[in-house]
């Protein structure tokens, strides 16, 4: 029986469901803080509290996995979620009671997730192994379309070498789809894949908002058809791709 899993973000021993040597860090010093803390060292993460520091500043004991914003950083939530997302290799957590509107608008900042502040130890394992397996992710996929080479990682997009800057959850939101290619990805796998969980996806049209901000984003890169709509099924990409480990050559998907 396999008892452990080694990833880059440390060890998830599966037979305690502890996500041993994970780091993390709390933003803020108040007792949503303190419960987060606790919390996090009960699935057997390394926690360190503070400010909203910005990422050069907390750069001395190394970036951590994973950041948390609680609702008393001193900063806008958001400011801090913005700014931590454009970290390559960090998950951005926001921990707060959120409203529609507010969780929309901390996931277009940039974040992974938003935990409610009366997330339980067990829930909060699960959401929290499940974005930082989003974020060890590291391959390639790369589209020709006869005028430009589209490559997308789980970190970058890149168009003919040129690096095209995105919000990290509709980056990751594409990446779903280009791993999916060439099929289909319906909306609760999305949801599923790109977010963790059920509570999203129960608001009405919350999908086909997010693709189409993906898509107005691609639009701005010169890409304006790469994702297409399957009307009832879901989402996919369009063109040829090859996939590979970064570094190594892939084989060829047909579309």
């Amino acid at each position: 029986m396999v008892a452990a899993i080694e990833n880059e973000t440390g060890r998830y021993d599966v037979n305690t469901r502890r996500h041993e040597r994970s780091r993390a860090f709390v933003a803020g010093n108040g007792l949503p803080a303190r419960l987060l803390k606790r919390t996090l060292r009960q699935v057997g993460a390394t926690v360190e509290v503070g400010r909203c520091a910005t990422p050069p500043e907390a750069s001395v004991n190394g970036y951590p996995d994973v950041v948390f914003a609680t609702p008393d950083i001193g900063v806008d939530a958001v400011e801090c979620v913005s700014t931590w997302s454009r970290v390559d290799g960090i998950a951005v957590i926001a921990f707060q009671n959120a409203d529609v509107a507010e969780r929309l608008e901390l996931f277009d900042a940039g974040a992974d997730d938003v935990w409610p502040v009366d997330i339980s130890p067990e829930e909060a394992g699960a959401r929290l192994r499940a974005v930082l397996r989003r974020v060890g992710r590291d391959r390639r996929l790369e589209l020709t379309d006869g005028e430009r080479v589209v490559s997308i990682t789980r970190n970058d997009l890149m168009v003919d070498g040129a690096s095209i800057r995105m919000t990290r959850i509709r980056h990751h939101l594409l990446f779903v789809l280009a791993e999916n290619h060439p099929h289909t990805t319906g909306h609760d796998e999305l949801i599923e894949k790109v977010w963790g969980y059920q509570v999203v996806g129960d608001e009405p049209g919350f999908v086909q908002t997010q693709v189409s901000r993906l898509r107005r984003e691609l639009d701005r890169a010169g890409l304006p058809d790469l994702v297409r709509t399957a009307r009832g099924v879901g989402y996919g990409l369009c063109g040829q791709f090859t996939r590979s480990p970064l570094g190594a050559s892939g084989s060829s998907l047909g579309s």
